[in-house]
């Protein structure tokens, strides 16, 4: 044997013995980036266990998978060398650790049994015909698999829900009924407006058929279905103290939060009597507040106020240089979807959705309805009032949640667009305010 092959297979015998070649292995940051990229990708962790389809994520068992998926990647996250990692990775392995940790231990909750309104699916078909751009007709044929595939849904939650609290059975009641009748409404006016033919036949015989389950589900949660009358809906004190110390990173417990609640409660009740005095020492603040209520917008003109005024500011943050707002980048203005019309009574953010190449966030505005009397109409105008409007347009829109969102979404940190805080998301629009 030459020299030369004997040299061959001593590098040989090396490689196939080593079971660590420095130079092949991956270092810590590499081993990191990795794992956040099977996070981000959902092929997380490199496990064999599977969850049914389609709803896999309603299942009963699914929370329980979720948690074992949770551990083992808990254990794969802790086995990198954190000493090693960027400022950057080290934030995010955080922020992944969190996220895992909250994974696994919201087991507890229970929601398979207790949420009744997550068994209602079509809350993402609303923005898909909301605003004045047509939908294509892929998006047409993904809003007819929504639609076919959501009786399914509500029957999964007919077989798994065992004593929700009534609250949250009384908002699921309400909120199947908002469906039914945009489904038989708003939906059924799309289709025949604006549906490929080759589907409109399909996604009306669909709507009908959804309708139909929705108010069979509704009825079963009125009659049939018995709810936890105890007003157990919380969370809990133990399990709300772990969130904000290990999810949330913050030094405070839930009793401290209250204490500080109301001091803050306390002092803006005594900066609103000052600020009455001052403007009329006739009059208490409250009495001021219900006059400011005169100033409201019209019926059916709450929303171009409000995209007015989120302009108006919009154009002070450039006009001052306060804040760079990013290219590619706008707010549109939208009715309040079914699903989110009991619990914002006013408006709120709906998140961003990729159009052409454009991030286009949604501005979601509780108008008046039809079947309001005349009394609940006034209400609404006067708690919509024009004071009311230029507070909130700043929080949900610039600069507050859908400027927030934008940077989140531009930042190069994968994960930072992903996992977050609603204390810091809030706490950022308040301060806007």
């Amino acid at each position: 044997m030459t020299m030369m092959k004997k040299l061959l297979l001593l590098l040989l015998a090396i490689f196939c013995g080593c079971s660590s070649i420095p130079f092949l292995s991956k270092s810590p940051s590499q081993k990191f980036e990795s794992f956040v990229d099977r996070f981000v990708q959902g092929k997380f962790p490199d496990d064999d266990e599977s969850l049914p389809v389609p709803f896999s994520w309603l299942m009963a068992d699914a929370d329980s998978i979720r948690a074992l998926r949770a551990v083992r990647g808990l254990a794969e996250l802790r086995g990198i060398d954190t000493t090693a990692l960027t400022v950057d990775e080290r934030i995010d392995w955080l922020q992944l650790e969190a996220a895992l940790k909250r994974d696994e231990r919201d087991v507890s909750l229970r929601r398979a049994e207790r949420t009744p309104i997550q068994y209602l699916t079509l809350g993402s078909l609303y923005w898909q015909i909301a605003g004045d751009r047509r939908a294509t007709p892929a998006e047409w044929s993904s809003m007819l698999r929504s639609i076919h595939d959501a009786p399914e849904a509500l029957s999964i939650g007919r077989r798994q829900l065992k004593d929700p609290p009534s609250l949250w059975t009384q908002l699921a009641v309400n909120t199947a009924k908002r469906y039914e009748e945009f489904l038989d409404g708003a939906m059924s006016g799309a289709v025949e407006k604006n549906a490929p033919d080759s589907l409109k036949t399909r996604l009306q015989a669909a709507s009908r058929n959804a309708s139909g389950a929705l108010k069979s589900f509704r009825i079963f949660l009125s009659d049939t279905l018995k709810s936890d009358n105890s007003g157990s809906w919380a969370v809990g004190k133990e399990y709300y103290d772990w969130l904000l110390s290990e999810y949330h990173f913050l030094p405070y417990t839930s009793s401290l939060l209250v204490e500080t609640g109301w001091k803050v409660h306390r002092e803006t009740k005594a900066a609103l009597e000052t600020l009455a005095r001052r403007i009329d020492s006739t009059k208490t603040w409250k009495q001021l507040v219900e006059e400011m209520k005169l100033h409201h917008p019209e019926p059916h003109r709450i929303a171009d106020e409000y995209r007015r005024e989120s302009n108006r500011v919009r154009d002070l943050l450039i006009a001052k240089n306060l804040i760079a707002i990013p290219p590619a980048e706008t707010l549109i203005f939208v009715p309040t979807p079914p699903s989110l019309r009991e619990t914002y009574a006013w408006g709120g953010y709906g998140g961003i959705e990729m159009k052409d190449q454009k991030k286009v966030g949604r501005f979601f505005v509780t108008d008046i309805v039809p079947e309001m009397t005349e009394q609940q109409v006034e209400e609404k105008l006067r708690t919509q009032n024009s004071g009311w409007l230029t507070v909130i347009s700043l929080h949900e829109g610039y600069p507050g949640h859908h400027l927030q969102t934008v940077y989140a979404l531009n930042n190069q940190r994968k994960i930072r667009g992903r996992l977050g805080s609603t204390y810091y998301g809030e706490g950022w629009a308040l301060y806007c305010e």
